[in-house]
């Protein structure tokens, strides 16, 4: 496939950040069983922010300033690139100073931490300049104002840009004309936290795994580095004594800029996965003499201690055709292994949702309208999609309640002309760095 027809890489990565917003668990991930569903997640299930903010600068003062702006870190300067602040805040042993340390478990999902970080930071000033763009009430303190700024742009960015780049249109709008067919509760704002669906943590919204490349420009010195790196430039891994080296740090337009040639587009959705995540459970911490399993092994021995339905199982219970048993393995080599274990009529969901979106081929305009990109296909696309309609229906403050009539608003910055708005990540990161 060529590579233009594929979402670019900034949002595989947003994704995780994502993910690390809205669910932790703290027992390790090969070992889960068939109580998952009841097992205490250490996030509240919203579009929160709460993997960047902590809780408020007084009761996790480790993570702000003393005027309630997010700490950064400094890089590492070198002959070539003085130092900035474009790394997490880090101890004097390079341990990231964050609310969840997943937010140092690799270079990409560290910089999209730092990504908003930044905004937040320019969102105090913007606030104090030009007041008429608050939405918070007027008794708020500048960092509640903030907050609920930054935040509200986020969940606009989930679902009015996220949620179209990787879902088909058609399902968007049936759910939007019909409601919710997997996950008909309809929460209200005073409802208790959801309980987000296992086919959507253990599943569905792993769809990124296989959309991670093997290597990537980061910035126009930095040209191509590999995944394998990226995932030892962290202090979780080992790979940052004190500062992140100046020269990695990521020029945003390469992630989520337009069609330039140089911007990091990903792999297809399917079940083929580069050889990077095989390789990390090498890399990982571990005691002596324990072995780690890949990512895609961990994933897949999850969904099957956690007792995930079949991807077949799912499709019948909802009325979806089903995949053919020949059209499962990916490659004719792969046939007999297939069949002679039952893996053709019994398909682990994450599997199966990654062939049903390499089966199903649907392409469509991303919101610019210059690529037609891969998305998800039919059962996948309404798993993701319909979680997050549940999660901003469940919250009071979220921007289907409390900002049902807020829209981005309009205003100046950096040396653009006329009047902008931050109704996608490329405005994101051009707000946030406006010289990068």
């Amino acid at each position: 496939m060529p590579r233009d027809q594929v979402v670019r890489s900034g949002f595989v990565y947003l994704g995780q950040f994502i993910a690390h917003d809205i669910s932790r668990e703290l027992g390790p991930l090969a070992e889960a069983g068939p109580e998952t569903e009841r097992t205490w997640n250490y996030r509240s299930p919203r579009l929160d922010l709460e993997v960047l903010y902590g809780g408020t600068p007084a009761t996790t003062p480790y993570l702000y300033e003393s005027d309630g702006r997010l700490k950064l870190g400094l890089t590492e300067p070198s002959e070539e690139f003085p130092a900035a602040a474009d790394d997490l805040p880090r101890d004097a042993e390079g341990n990231a100073l964050v609310h969840d340390p997943r937010s140092d478990d690799n270079l990409l999902i560290a910089q999209i931490h730092v990504l908003w970080a930044k905004i937040h930071n320019r969102v105090c000033d913007l606030l104090t300049e030009q007041p008429t763009l608050v939405a918070a009430p007027e008794s708020a303190t500048l960092f509640e104002q903030a907050r609920r700024f930054v935040t509200w742009h986020y969940q606009w960015i989930v679902r009015h840009e996220l949620l179209p780049l990787i879902v088909p249109h058609a399902t968007l709008r049936e759910i939007e004309c019909d409601g919710l067919r997997l996950f008909p509760r309809t929460y209200t704002s005073g409802d208790a936290p959801i309980a987000l669906p296992i086919e959507f943590t253990l599943a569905a919204f792993r769809f990124g795994h296989a959309m991670v490349r093997a290597d990537y420009f980061l910035n126009p010195v930095a040209r191509i580095v590999e995944a394998v790196e990226l995932i030892t430039l962290t202090g979780r891994a080992g790979g940052i004594l004190a500062r992140l080296p100046a020269r990695f740090a990521i020029s945003w337009p390469r992630f989520f800029g337009g069609s330039n040639a140089l911007v990091n587009r990903g792999e297809s959705i399917d079940t083929f996965i580069t050889p990077a995540l095989y390789d990390f459970h090498a890399l990982a911490p571990t005691a002596p003499g324990k072995l780690i399993p890949s990512l895609p092994e961990m994933t897949l021995r999850r969904g099957s201690r956690t007792r995930l339905p079949s991807g077949q199982e799912f499709a019948r219970h909802f009325g979806y055709p089903e995949l053919t048993p020949d059209s499962i393995a990916a490659r004719p080599e792969d046939q007999a292994f297939f069949r002679e274990s039952g893996l053709r009529e019994r398909t682990p969901l994450w599997y199966y949702l990654l062939r049903e979106a390499a089966l199903e081929g649907v392409y469509e305009a991303e919101p610019d309208g210059r690529h037609k990109v891969q998305k998800m296909g039919p059962i996948g696309g309404r798993i993701v999609a319909e979680t997050f309609y549940q999660i901003l229906n469940a919250d009071a403050d979220s921007i289907v309640h409390a900002g049902k009539s807020w829209r981005p608003p309009a205003f100046i910055f950096g040396d653009f002309d006329g009047m902008r708005k931050l109704e996608s990540m490329q405005e994101i990161a051009r707000f946030a760095d406006p010289g990068r």
